[in-house]
């Protein structure tokens, strides 16, 4: 009796219980709603406060470029009115200028040893010099001057011209200063400084220069055995004994011929004798201490055409 009576109140205990659980979860879940909620729309001002910061930012960057352009195109304006009053502000002015002339300059080996110069006159000069060199860069010497200034030629017949050696040649109007012409040309002058623009006058003087190549044109060329004379007078052909005439064998080397002696230089057959037989030349010297110093040698000697 006791033990039914204890099963029946366990019984109506559980039944309450089943009846409060509805009600306690509706409670919870209604709080579950309201917290949501709430997060919700704190979430939303969140939201909208960072939109109205961002819009904000973005219109005071607008707000910045807009300023930024502005100014720029001032800028601009002062500077192209900047540039306006410049242009405007440039002036001319003729100066006399001092204008470099050049003196054109020609040569040519005659084949022969000797070397034909000739040079353009320029007006205002009293004479020319002309110099030669044995390398490009090498010492200009003095090689004939003139005073007339309608000479325009010269040949260089030295005696020291070596074959096949390229010389190198200057020509120099006496007066220097007719190197330089006067001429007006017009200058720009700015209005600020009121001052021609400063012209710097050449100095020194200077001329075209030219290089020949004394080439010997070589018909042939023989070893020959070579004795000197002096004394003067008359050759074989009429013209008078002086050196680069020499005595050759007719038969060998016809008279009137040039040749290019090793040691001697540019010289005219021109004269014979009667021990000059076969390949055998006699070479005419100043003085018979040279005759006696050159002695008897034997050299290349080359036939020229």
């Amino acid at each position: 009796m006791n033990i039914r009576k204890a099963t029946i109140a366990i019984l109506l205990a559980m039944v309450l219980c089943l009846g409060a659980a509805p009600e306690a979860l509706a409670a919870a879940g209604d709080a579950d709603t309201a917290a949501d909620a709430q997060q919700t729309v704190e979430q939303k001002d969140n939201d909208s406060t960072n939109d109205n910061i961002a819009s904000a930012a973005e219109s005071s960057a607008q707000e910045a470029s807009e300023e930024a352009a502005k100014t720029s195109e001032a800028a601009d304006g002062q500077a192209g009115t900047s540039e306006d009053s410049t242009k405007q502000a440039v002036r001319y002015k003729t100066v006399t200028k001092l204008v470099k002339r050049s003196i054109r300059v020609r040569g040519k080996a005659n084949g022969k040893g000797r070397i034909r110069i000739t040079w353009a006159r320029i007006s205002g000069s009293d004479g020319y010099r002309v110099y030669r060199a044995g390398s490009k860069n090498g010492k200009y010497r003095l090689v004939y001057a003139t005073r007339s200034s309608s000479s325009t030629r010269w040949v260089d017949k030295s005696r020291k011209l070596k074959m096949n050696k390229t010389y190198y040649y200057k020509v120099v109007p006496r007066d220097k200063s007719s190197l330089y012409k006067k001429k007006k040309v017009k200058v720009k002058v700015s209005e600020y400084s009121a001052q021609a623009v400063q012209v710097s006058s050449a100095a020194g003087a200077a001329s075209n220069k030219v290089r020949v190549k004394n080439k010997l044109n070589v018909r042939r060329a023989m070893r020959v055995r070579a004795t000197a004379y002096s004394g003067g007078g008359l050759c074989a052909n009429g013209k008078r004994a002086r050196v680069g005439r020499i005595a050759v064998d007719p038969r060998v080397v016809r008279l009137g011929s040039w040749v290019y002696i090793e040691g001697y230089g540019i010289a005219q057959a021109c004269d014979t004798g009667g021990a000059i037989k076969g390949r055998r030349v006699d070479l005419y010297m100043a003085s018979s201490g040279q005759c006696s110093r050159y002695g008897v040698r034997h050299v290349k000697m080359y036939v020229l055409r």
